[in-house]
């Protein structure tokens, strides 16, 4: 057997170090749509809108993945057309221009984490080895990249579109350093995707990640603009809040696996979503950007609450079904819960500013809380694997 030049664990390490360097020049989207006059409402019917398609295609990305021969190439071959699409933005300043490209873009981007976490998760569990250090990477990567591309955005905010190209070009080429993950509906093995819409336990865990997306939408789409225009804050000191916060993710992340198996994912899920709720009325009543970054340390709450939601689905499917799961879970996240809070956020930011939204946040997210930990999960979290 041919040695490798870098250890399977280490490979997944540094790669995940890389992987959500990506996440950080797209934060400055919303703030280029803003430079170039659209409106509030125009920003969230981009966003929304182009999440409408990403949601009908990402469940069929999510199949394609577990039937594919190499999950490796089909990561490398989505990211690198991302990194060609994203820079296209803005070659036009026509709002339907940049919808059918941004529409591209996303529908591409949201596979890619989904796809991510699968690989890891399953070389994690096949191994034996902690996930929880490897999605520590990615805060450490995303921290220091958040960093730079702060500094970048201070010459202009376009200069972030290239930034993301950039970043491509190293995760790509840093996949050819992982094993070979396959999967496991390759050839003959296939299963019907209904399957996973009977697994009750998942299918809760997908809701209330949803519920809390909806909270966590409105922060996604318009929190750069609130924290640019509102609280005074430059592009720069945007980059440098979100810099930090990503660093308080970093203990919290290492120990992921004990705190999950300490506290239990029913009661962790309760106290995220109750500290969740607190952040956004604290966003609410906060007048000074220098406080908001004491506020956005809290983002730790996020990324522990994907980790723990994440962890406890891939132990309750079959393998058959780990990297759909994954990307359903995500499309639900990110892109269902957009569509909602983006494109009628930005109506209601036109209409009523920016600043109320954050309390709608955290009603949604206290009402999360209560409703889920009380009587929607019950004992279904500690039901075994689907067969």
């Amino acid at each position: 057997m041919k040695k490798r030049l870098i250890a399977p664990y280490t490979a997944f390490l540094i790669f995940n170090f890389a992987f959500f360097m990506m996440d950080t020049a797209s934060s400055y989207f919303s703030i280029y749509l803003n430079e170039i006059g659209m409106s509030k409402t125009e920003i969230g019917m981009i966003t929304a809108a182009s999440s409408m398609v990403a949601l009908l295609m990402q469940p069929s990305l999510g199949l394609m993945a577990d039937r594919t021969r190499s999950k490796n190439k089909m990561l490398q071959s989505v990211i690198l057309l991302t990194a060609l699409l994203y820079p296209l933005i803005l070659l036009s300043t026509n709002v339907v221009y940049i919808l059918i490209i941004y529409t591209l873009y996303i529908t591409l981007r949201r596979s890619q984490p989904s796809l991510n976490n699968s690989m890891s998760l399953e070389y994690a569990e096949t191994s034996g080895r902690r996930y929880g250090p490897i999605r520590m990477m990615g805060a450490v990567g995303y921290s220091l990249m958040m960093a730079l591309v702060g500094q970048v955005s201070k010459f202009s905010t376009q200069a972030t579109f290239y930034a993301y190209s950039a970043i491509c070009v190293m995760n790509i080429l840093l996949i050819f350093f992982l094993p070979t993950m396959q999967g496991h509906q390759h050839g003959n093995k296939r299963l019907p995707f209904r399957a996973v819409l009977y697994n009750k336990p998942v299918v809760k865990l997908i809701a209330f990640s949803m519920i809390m997306s909806l909270a966590q939408g409105m922060y996604f789409s318009f929190f750069s603009i609130f924290f640019t225009e509102e609280l005074g804050g430059t592009n720069a000191l945007y980059g440098t809040m979100l810099s930090i916060s990503a660093l308080c993710e970093i203990p919290f992340l290492f120990y992921s696996d004990r705190i999950i198996r300490r506290i239990g994912t029913k009661k962790l899920l309760f106290i995220i979503a109750f500290l969740d709720a607190l952040r956004w009325f604290a966003t609410f009543f906060v007048n000074n950007p220098y406080l908001q970054m004491v506020i956005q340390a809290l983002n730790f709450l996020n990324i522990l609450m994907q980790v723990a939601v994440n962890v406890k689905m891939n132990s309750l499917v079959s393998p058959q079904f780990k990297t759909t799961v994954q990307t359903l879970a995500v499309t639900v996240q990110t892109v269902a819960s957009l569509l909602i809070s983006s494109f009628l956020g930005g109506i209601l930011a036109d209409a009523i500013g920016l600043r109320p939204l954050f309390l709608i946040s955290g009603a949604i997210s206290l009402g999360a809380a209560v409703v889920f930990y009380g009587f929607v999960f019950k004992k279904d979290l500690d039901e075994p694997v689907l067969e």
